[in-house]
């Protein structure tokens, strides 16, 4: 404040720059002039306090004035490119500046995706102290082309960042749809195969050139040349299955990766055609069977076999009876009637065979036979030489292989056994020896009735099988059962082991190990506690010092003494015979049938064929033989007798006494 010296007397210090007068003292000017001066040295103000003298204070300098917004603009990030769904590299950022181009700070800037979609990390930010401001990380929307983002001030405007979702390389190509499917042969697929491309980022790809081409199944395509959609998606036209049955398979490529395959399986289609396949045209005595099972096979449109469609056999003409009259075709398309007995007149037979279903060709099929008034040579007999008939299970479908290997042990029996033996007229109920079908005429020779099913599941109980009913005074087999696993079936056909445990499992039926006790043939046995097991037969004997085991130390023919007891007692002992037949393994190749199984079958009361004999090697010692480990990769037929009851049946079909189990 100014110093005052006396209340009455205001003094004012002199300004530098003032009158003189002023720094005298008061003006002689009005009493209006003087009475501003003092109030204003009284309040100490010095701003505004000159009035309208040219003596007064002298005003301080203003504030700075504050810095005006004056534009908004892109300081980075703008015009980029990259895959869609992804972040980009630059931070988009803008600058706020004033009319003099230097920043402008505190202000929010509000960041908007206003196209393609997607995203920024910081969507609201204020300037920095250079009038930067940055919307973080822009993930761009998953759509391919142009998007946008705007950058926007109030009251100062906006900017718009743009950039180009444009898609990588592609990186994966993969199945999307129509895989696995089944159709039937020489038809489309139901679903089109359809695939995704995506880049490295798994986003997907637009424009990328598919091509689908049948790799497999000689099938066919259109549309083989696709184009992906926004997607990443691209299907073929159209994809039609080679006209037989199997797999098919189709592939799909894109440039510079891996192609990839689609899986399909053509089936069968409807029942189109029947037609015979055996037992036509025979001859057989009045009364007996024919001596082969009249078949049919039954085809779709394009003559790939039927599996499961029922065919009913019904005699026409001549009398008699067909037995397992109803049969569903297998794999092969084929369905065998049971049996077809004549009728007991000579003369004129006939059969006939309908598939269930309409439209199909060539329905019903006949079949002929003419009876005759001869029983065959020796008049004892159905006919000349040892036959064997093999009848499979209502519900057992055999493919195309598996039948064979029945049919090859089957032939390979009846070369074996050449005598014709004493035919029997029988009348069962079904469920009798397994037979889903009653057992109703003469069998001549042996009638084996197979059943496919699940037994243990894989690896276990392979098959099972024997006698079932055998001929009162002879104790010959008239009729047998053979039970295979069908979990055991597929693998035992791939390692080429399935005829040879069919003919194994045959020989049982025969009565090879199930019938030795009952015949008196085996002495010893380990499950009475015998330590050296043996098999009687003369002619066994004969033939097992025949074929070098004279030197054998123990008793003869040496029979299994272990292995449990569907093994023990039962078969050829493994450590002395090894990869013969009828011992308790089965061999990797070859399992020859000796000459010592050739003559039990004798000592049992066959009439045999020994020039069917295959070479068999021996391991002989001088003192009774352990059984020793099988070779690499034998299979042991574990539990494989059949251990029902045994019926007779005298000549006339009547029942005899059961022999137990």
């Amino acid at each position: 404040m100014l110093p005052i010296s006396d209340p009455g007397k205001a003094r004012i210090h002199a300004v530098p720059g003032r009158s003189r007068a002023v720094r005298r003292g008061l003006s002689p000017r009005s009493g209006r002039s003087r009475r501003t001066a003092l109030t204003c040295a009284l309040a100490g103000i010095l701003t505004a306090c000159s009035g309208d003298s040219p003596t007064g204070v002298v005003a301080p300098p203003a504030a700075p004035p504050v810095p005006q917004p004056a534009s908004l603009s892109v300081a980075a990030g703008d015009a980029q490119i990259g895959p869609p769904g992804a972040p980009l590299d630059q931070a988009p950022s803008v600058r706020v500046t004033d009319g003099e181009g230097a920043g402008v700070s505190g202000l929010v800037v509000t960041f908007t995706v206003v196209r393609g979609g997607g995203s920024v990390s910081r969507p609201t930010v204020s300037t920095d102290a250079e009038g930067r401001a940055s919307a973080g990380v822009w993930t761009l929307g998953d759509e391919q082309g142009a998007q946008e983002l705007r950058a926007a001030v109030q009251g100062v405007g906006s900017v718009v960042f743009r950039a180009t979702a444009r898609p990588g390389r592609a990186a994966t190509l993969a199945i999307l749809r129509g895989d696995g499917q089944t159709a039937v042969a020489g038809a489309p697929v139901a679903v089109r195969p359809a695939v995704t491309v995506l880049d490295s980022q798994s986003t997907p790809l637009a424009g990328v050139t598919v091509t689908f081409r049948v790799v497999g199944g000689a099938g066919s395509v259109t549309g083989g040349s696709a184009i992906t959609d926004g997607s990443g998606a691209a299907e073929v036209g159209g994809w039609t299955l080679g006209s037989v049955t199997g797999a098919n398979r189709l592939e799909a490529a894109v440039d510079g990766l891996p192609a990839i395959s689609f899986e399909a399986t053509a089936v069968a289609g409807a029942p189109a055609a029947i037609s015979a396949v055996a037992g036509e045209g025979q001859t057989a005595p009045a009364g007996a069977q024919v001596p082969v099972r009249p078949a049919v096979r039954v085809v779709d449109a394009a003559g790939n076999p039927v599996s499961g469609v029922l065919v009913t056999f019904a005699v026409t003409a001549g009398g008699g009876h067909a037995s397992g009259p109803t049969q569903s075709t297998g794999t092969d398309g084929r369905a065998t009637v049971g049996g077809w007995t004549l009728g007991g007149a000579p003369g004129a037979n006939a059969l006939e065979a309908t598939a269930a279903g309409s439209g199909i060709a060539a329905n019903p099929v006949s079949f002929s036979a003419t009876a005759t008034s001869s029983g065959g040579s020796g008049g004892s007999g159905g006919g000349s030489g040892f036959d064997i008939e093999v009848r499979f299970n209502a519900g057992s479908s055999p493919t195309a292989a598996q039948r064979d290997a029945f049919e090859d042990a089957e032939s390979r029996w009846e070369q074996v056994v050449t005598g014709d033996l004493p035919s029997v007229p029988v009348d069962r109920p079904a469920g009798t020896c397994t037979s889903s079908d009653p057992i109703a005429g003469t069998i001549d020779d042996l009638v084996i009735f197979v059943t496919l099913e699940t037994i243990d599941g894989p690896g276990g109980v392979l098959g099972t099988a024997g006698p079932c009913m055998v001929r009162s005074g002879s104790k010959l087999p008239l009729a047998g059962m053979m039970r295979f696993d069908t979990a055991d079936l597929a693998a035992l056909e791939a390692n080429g082991l399935l005829g040879e445990v069919v003919l194994h499992e045959m020989g049982h039926v025969l009565g090879v190990g199930t019938l030795w006790k009952t015949m008196g043939l085996l002495a010893d046995p380990a499950a009475a506690g015998g330590l050296d097991p043996h098999f009687t037969g003369v002619a066994a004997i004969a033939a097992f010092d025949a074929i070098g085991g004279s030197g054998h130390g123990g008793q003869k023919v040496p029979v299994e003494d272990t292995g449990g007891s569907g093994t023990r007692d039962a078969h050829w002992r493994e450590s002395v015979f090894d990869k013969e037949i009828m011992t308790g393994w089965i061999d990797p190749g070859s399992n020859p049938l000796s000459l010592v199984t050739i003559q039990s079958l004798a000592d049992m009361g066959y009439d045999v064929d020994t020039g069917e004999a295959q070479s068999v090697g021996l391991t002989i010692s001088p003192s009774v033989v352990p059984r020793g480990e099988p070779g690499p990769g034998a299979i042991q037929l574990t539990d494989d007798l059949w251990r029902g009851p045994i019926e007779t049946v005298g000549p006339t079909g009547r029942p005899g006494p059961t022999i137990p189990g």
